[in-house]
């Protein structure tokens, strides 16, 4: 997220450099070195929200309660993994209603991590 300034700056950069998004960027570094250089995309997606009268609109914040895993799902996830323990942690969320990081939270918090295994040929 930017700062209404930095929005502002963005836009000026990009009307300065006649809409072309990588000379805006080059321009927001010079005259910005203190600051994070957004991506050559946001100045064009910023003079479009602009355009559209969205860029400083806000949406109503709606809180979404937390769901955290079941003693059950997380015996589910330690399972899956003693029983095949080079399947990967996307396969076990797939198999599972959870997210990835979900079953990475699980194998962090019993303090097991994966490591794969990389052959160099020499």
């Amino acid at each position: 997220m930017f700062s209404p300034v930095e929005l502002a700056d963005i836009h000026l950069c990009y009307g300065f450099a006649n809409c072309v998004a990588t000379a805006a960027q080059q321009e927001y570094a010079r005259r910005f070195p203190n600051r994070r250089l957004p991506n050559a995309r946001t100045f064009t997606t910023t003079h479009r929200r602009f355009r559209e009268g969205t860029l400083f609109s806000t949406r109503p914040h709606v809180e979404q309660p937390r769901r955290s895993l079941t003693p059950a799902m997380e015996n589910r996830i330690l399972n899956m993994i003693r029983n095949d323990p080079k399947t990967s942690t996307r396969r076990v969320a797939a198999q599972l209603p959870v997210s990835h990081w979900s079953v990475w939270n699980v194998l962090n918090k019993e303090l097991l991590h994966f490591c794969h295994s990389t052959f160099i040929f020499i």
